[in-house]
């Protein structure tokens, strides 16, 4: 997959996540929300990290 988180809609979520042949992570997050700002960095470093498994 991408080294770097992807943003993805309600259309595509079943063929992206759902169907994908890797584990996924996903992040339900807003711009207002401080305690998802906060994680932000840490869900990039894993991305980057395991890109080939995730």
């Amino acid at each position: 997959m991408s080294a770097e988180p992807i943003h993805i809609s309600d259309d595509v979520f079943e063929k992206v996540v759902m169907q994908s042949n890797l584990p996924v992570i996903v992040d339900f997050w807003a711009p207002w929300c401080n305690p998802c700002k906060m994680i932000a960095p840490t869900l990039d470093k894993l991305a980057k990290r395991w890109k080939a498994k995730l």
